[in-house]
């Protein structure tokens, strides 16, 4: 094999294997873990990890104006709660009771962190007999 291909070759693998390794640590970085408040406060190997948590919003304890972009409230599960404090914006879903996926890092002072904050909505994936049977 001549020389000038056994260069290309090379260089080939080297780039497949960097691709290869940049690609797979990507993806382990992306992974989130997605729980439930009590199984959040149960976890004994959380910190320093980035968590995504469902529940449903408790009682605002703060919400600020617009401009700041930070809200304050509490992520209830079955029995238990973690208080959340939010930067970013506010989907037009949000309010006490309904349900949310936030996703963030719990501190030490126990407060999630939470850079992302999603709501549920049950109505846009109801059947149209289901529609039907609510608009009469």
């Amino acid at each position: 094999m001549p020389i000038v291909k056994l260069k290309h070759v090379a260089a080939l693998t080297v780039i497949a294997c960097a691709l290869g390794y940049l690609g797979a640590a990507g993806y382990r970085s992306g992974l989130v873990y997605y729980v439930g408040v009590e199984d959040l406060l149960t976890q004994t190997d959380r910190d320093g990890r980035r968590v995504r948590v469902f529940g449903t919003v408790g009682t605002q304890t703060e919400r600020a104006g617009a401009s700041d972009g930070e809200i304050r409230f509490e992520l209830r599960g079955a029995q238990k709660f973690v208080p959340v404090v939010y930067h970013g914006a506010v989907p037009d879903g949000f309010a006490s009771g309904r349900e949310v996926v936030v996703e963030g890092m719990l501190n030490a002072e126990g407060y999630l962190a939470a850079d992302v904050l999603m709501t549920k909505c049950a109505s846009k994936y109801q059947g149209a007999a289901s529609a039907k049977k609510v608009g009469g």
